[in-house]
């Protein structure tokens, strides 16, 4: 996993194959959060027209309904594809075979993972690992306070 910034929000380079593998052992509740991540960094990072948490539903209780996750499946692949058209990506991916892919064991992830971890790559510049757990690199410690008026100034 790689953090990246790419017009000024934080987005992640995830291993495609760790998303697919999470989804199987989660039984599909990872699916559920990287979904919603996904969206809201392209959101972010683009201004790509989405609710992270509306995909989130369509997929779940849409269900009911029958066609909202197909739908949702489907214009997620749309969104990875603007996204990588801005970005600057030449060969962006196909949401038609994203969504063909969704149906063979949930091959859509890797797919649609490995051409988000492109366009984060093309447009974005790498962070340090520290700025992941939430601390200041070595770079970004602050400088010592000023001394107060009149303590430890020459006279």
């Amino acid at each position: 996993m790689n953090l990246r910034q790419v017009n000024g929000a934080e987005v992640k380079e995830r291993n495609p194959f760790g998303v697919w593998a999470l989804t199987i052992v989660t039984l599909g509740i990872y699916y559920l959060v990287w979904y919603y991540k996904v969206n809201k960094e392209m959101r972010h990072a683009f201004g790509i027209d989405v609710d992270p948490a509306m995909a989130v539903i369509a997929i779940t209780f849409g269900g009911i309904i029958i066609v909202p996750p197909f739908v949702s499946t489907y214009r997620t692949g749309r969104r990875v594809e603007q996204t990588q058209f801005k970005a600057g990506v030449r060969d962006t991916l196909s949401p038609v075979l994203s969504f063909i892919l969704w149906f063979i064991f949930g091959l859509h992830v890797i797919y649609l993972q490995s051409n988000l971890n492109r366009a984060w790559a093309q447009s974005g510049r790498s962070l340090p690992e520290s700025t992941a757990s939430g601390l200041p690199s070595p770079a970004e410690k602050l400088p010592p306070p000023p001394h107060p008026a009149g303590e430890g100034e020459p006279s």
